[in-house]
């Protein structure tokens, strides 16, 4: 049985989880059997759930750490899926993280990331979203 790790500053915002990204095809059929059936249920898995997790053949480590850390976005944050894995892939692993980025640095690793992509479609990411998740991460933080 796999126990969830209570995660002391969670905005219980219950967001359905929706339609994963590609990536991780085989984690949302493997979760969702499991009844993992919200971002707030991922968010809140801790390590030796994950490895539990693991160990049933839900997954690889890497996609489900991916997972928990866009979920928190998710939660925490309010952001949407698709924004969560773009900032987790710029190398914002952490809510914490997002409050102390600047946002022209960020705004660089976007970008970057979206060239390393080939992204062919245009940015949807400019400096005023940035503002807004920076912001609301220090909210979340309280660093204000």
């Amino acid at each position: 049985m796999i126990m969830k790790n209570s995660y002391k500053n969670f905005k219980k915002i219950q967001k359905p989880l929706e339609k994963l990204l590609p990536t991780f095809k085989k984690e949302e059929k493997e979760l969702t059997l499991r009844g993992f059936d919200s971002w707030h249920s991922i968010a809140t898995l801790g390590d030796l759930d994950i490895t539990k997790l693991i160990e049933q053949g839900c997954g690889t480590s890497r996609n489900l750490n991916c997972l928990r850390c866009i979920a928190i976005f998710i939660c925490e944050l309010d952001l949407l899926q698709e924004e969560a894995a773009l900032l987790m892939h710029s190398g914002i692993s952490s809510v914490r993280a997002l409050a102390n980025s600047s946002p022209q640095d960020l705004l660089t690793k976007i970008s970057r990331l979206e060239i390393q992509l080939m992204a062919n479609r245009s940015s949807n990411t400019d400096l005023i979203k940035i503002n807004k998740w920076i912001e609301k991460a220090k909210e979340n933080q309280k660093i204000i």
